[in-house]
């Protein structure tokens, strides 16, 4: 009941700082991208990748035939050959951006791919004081400015409407990556230092993040 839609992260569009192919739009790596690093398909940027291309109608079969794609393992891989300026741009999500202070020239739109939405919502298991912190935290991640503002820092894109939000549809649920998981847990971390001093003169908080 508690569940709650709370960020999207947005498929981003990256170039190295000096964007040397001059590419503005996804519609730009059928025709201005001489190298392109996408994530493997088994991974889920490189599935949002693939999507996108087919989206907008561009072979990915011809565009690595003609050597035009290179791929990466994981979404930092991607992330690592923009900033080294080795491709001319890379599909990486909104907060890789922001780790690699990389330069975002398109967003992908929820028609292109979807979208990357992650919930929230507090447990049935644990103590009753466990409980009762967990959903305190819940209704500050929910509803206080600040903590939505330490998320659209780092690149998030705040969805529930308490805070301003769109109220975005969860399209679909997947397990979280391991670079998701290492997202989360340091905007878990950011928040939960901003919480435990507040509350520090009423109880103390001892919250944990599971995986």
């Amino acid at each position: 009941d508690s569940r709650i839609n709370l960020v999207e992260n947005k498929v981003v569009l990256a170039v190295p700082d000096d964007n040397p192919a001059g590419i503005e739009s996804f519609e730009d790596l059928a025709t201005k991208a001489n190298l392109i690093c996408l994530g493997n398909e088994d991974v889920p940027v490189g599935e949002y990748s693939l999507q996108i291309l087919d989206s907008l109608g561009i072979d990915y079969d011809q565009l690595v035939a003609d050597g035009k794609v290179t791929l990466a393992s994981n979404v930092s891989e991607v992330a690592n050959q923009v900033k080294e300026g080795v491709v001319d741009c890379g599909i990486i999500y909104a907060t890789d951006a922001f780790t690699y202070e990389l330069t975002k020239v398109a967003e992908a739109t929820p028609e292109l791919c979807g979208q990357v939405i992650y919930p929230a919502a507090v447990m049935k298991s644990g103590t009753e004081a466990g409980h009762d912190a967990a959903e305190a935290f819940l209704n500050y991640l929910a509803t206080n400015a600040d903590a939505a503002a330490v998320l659209e820092n780092v690149g998030f894109t705040i969805v529930d409407r308490m805070l301003g939000g769109q109220g975005a549809p969860l399209d679909k649920t997947r397990e979280f990556s391991e670079i998701e998981l290492l997202l989360i847990e340091r905007i878990y971390n950011v928040c939960v230092n901003l919480l435990v001093e507040p509350w520090a003169s009423v109880c103390e908080l001892t919250p944990r993040l599971e995986r």
